[in-house]
């Protein structure tokens, strides 16, 4: 099983808010669950990863209420900060299906 990391703290405090997440990645999503790392220590949550689409900037301002950024740019600065470009992320909506104690 393949986990996923969330390397910004205001991405996966949002997850554990509301139980969904916007997430750019180098990869679509699957049907499968993932367990969910920060820091390389896992945290107890499991998400489900669907595929919104092939990610573009003009994205941003659609979803970004829903990312875990306040700011577009700050979204996007992050994005740039972990990937090299756009030209083959995904957008993807994560999804809590069990929180463990």
């Amino acid at each position: 099983m393949t986990s996923v990391y969330f390397n910004e703290p205001m991405v996966y405090a949002y997850l554990l808010k509301f139980g969904e997440v916007y997430t750019v990645r180098h990869y679509p999503g699957d049907t499968l669950t993932h367990p969910v790392k920060v820091k390389s220590k896992f945290t107890g949550v499991t998400v489900r990863l669907a595929t919104v689409g092939l990610f573009n900037s003009d994205m941003v301002a659609w979803y970004v209420d829903k990312s875990g950024f306040k700011r577009c740019q700050d979204w996007i600065d992050a994005i740039l900060r972990q990937h090299t470009n756009y030209d083959t992320l995904w957008l993807l909506r994560a999804v809590v299906v069990m929180y463990e104690q």
